[in-house]
């Protein structure tokens, strides 16, 4: 899978600031794809669950800035939507993201994929719908996620 208009890479370094900064239990294959290409829009972009019977799309991976200064994302819009602005914005100051939730990207109708940092489902994979519904399951691992995208 090819990604355009990434953010600028960031080391491992800097991703285990990150990590450390938000508390957070993510998959090493979430932390190599961070760290090969900090989000961006795919070439593949369907993923299909053979156990649900469902295409699900992923517009754009979320990037990390090892820079971040707290900023609104709608005053950002024309930049590409970091994991530090979603975690700032609506985890810490909205709360409308569950804290057990790390989000990683978003679909083409601008409900957020996220990985579970829980015990009980670390590593599984959602989408948040913003509308209040209940957690949408999408697959057990970020590497099924990825492999899955066509």
């Amino acid at each position: 899978m090819k990604l355009t208009d990434s953010f600028e890479k960031i080391t491992p370094i800097e991703f285990g600031e990150f990590v450390r900064k938000h508390g957070l239990k993510l998959p090493e294959a979430y932390a190599e794809f961070i760290q090969s290409n900090n989000g961006g829009y795919p070439d593949k972009s369907t993923f299909y669950s053979e156990s649900l019977g469902l295409e699900f799309d992923i517009d754009f991976f979320y990037s990390i800035d090892s820079n971040y200064q707290d900023k609104d994302i709608l005053e950002s819009l024309d930049d590409l939507v970091t994991a530090n602005e979603m975690i700032n914005d609506y985890q810490i100051e909205e709360k409308e993201l569950p804290s057990f939730l790390y989000p990683f990207g978003q679909n083409s109708g601008g409900a957020t994929y996220c990985i579970s940092t829980r015990d009980s489902d670390l590593g599984y994979i959602y989408l948040h719908y913003w509308d209040g519904s209940e957690l949408q399951f999408i697959t057990s691992s970020f590497t099924d996620f990825i492999k899955g995208l066509k």
